[in-house]
């Protein structure tokens, strides 16, 4: 090879390098933005604390009125107890509003 080609060569070369190091570096920053974005939704889809959220499981109010399961399902199917059933599915939720305006309510009724 003539020195002509090995210099054109060794151009190339360092073009393709830099041209490489610019794709890393994109694709660290690509990676930095993926783990900020899953980060973010972990963060607002991670299950909050009973006090600072409305919709409740059968366990968490179970935990928050002090009844068991027993008697949690007596309240819902003999005292109106507030509750909705998810479409398609078993579960069961709770609005810890509604709750707490049923249980208003009932010690109303009971002072009358």
């Amino acid at each position: 090879m003539k020195s002509k080609e090995l210099k054109q060569l060794f151009s190339r070369q360092r073009k393709l390098m830099k041209a490489a190091l610019v794709i890393n570096e994109k694709l660290s920053e690509i990676q930095q933005e993926i783990n900020s974005l899953m980060l973010r939704q972990i963060n607002s889809s991670a299950p909050k604390t009973s006090s600072d959220k409305d919709l409740m499981t059968e366990k968490e109010v179970c935990n928050w009125i002090g009844k068991s399961k027993a008697t949690l399902y007596r309240m819902r199917t003999y005292h109106n107890f507030p509750h909705s059933k998810i479409p398609g599915q078993k579960a069961i939720i709770y609005s810890r509003k509604d709750i707490e305006a049923y249980i208003k309510a009932n010690q109303a009724n009971r002072n009358l």
